[in-house]
Parts: structure tokens; sequence; C-alpha cells
């Protein structure tokens, strides 16, 4: 499989690897210092092949929830930076005076 692509999407392909594989070369692989990969685990990877149409509604469903997830990551990366600045501009009133914080006390 790993030396024919007919029949196989590169995109499709890459989510597979990128999903199944780690999970079965760390299951079979040797662990000392760094962890490997020992060749009859790869060798003997099994790859599930559906055919194209169904390769390219997985990719398709797959984009549009990565795209979903990441839009809600990003939404959430800038409202912990708004916050961070508010913080800071709320510190820094408290410390120059600017906002009474003694009835907080």
């Amino acid at each position: 499989m790993m030396n024919n692509f007919r029949g196989i999407r590169g995109y499709f392909f890459y989510l597979y690897l990128k999903e199944l594989f780690p999970k079965v070369a760390l299951d079979g692989g040797a662990k000392s210092t760094v962890d490997s990969l020992r060749m009859p685990v790869f060798l003997n990877f099994v790859f599930a092949l559906p055919p194209i149409t169904e390769q390219d509604r997985i990719i398709g469903y797959l984009k549009e929830k990565t795209e979903i997830i990441d839009l809600l990551i990003k939404e959430a990366e800038d409202t912990i930076l708004l916050m961070q600045e508010h913080r800071a501009s709320l510190i820094s009133e408290a410390v120059t005076g600017k906002i009474d914080v003694r009835k907080y006390a």
C-alpha cells in the first residue's frame, strides 16, 4: 500500500496516517531515550481504503468540521488576549490610583 498510491486521495492518506499511525507505531516500537519504529510494525500497518467517492466525502466532512473548530479556537484565543489586556489595564489603573480599590479590600 505504501508504494501504490492509485485509488487514494493524498489528503485522505495524510489524515489517516496522522490519526492512526502514531498509535500503532508507538504500541509496537522500542523505547529507550527516544521512540523508535520497528520495520515489521511499519510494514504490517493495516490501511482501510474506502472508494474514492467515500474518501471525498470524508475529506469534505473533516475539512468542514476542522474549519469550524479552527474558527472557535481563534475566537477563544482572541478573547483570552482581550481579557489579558483588560487585566493589565485594570492592574495599571489600580496601581496608579485611577480607580479606588479600598472598598474591595
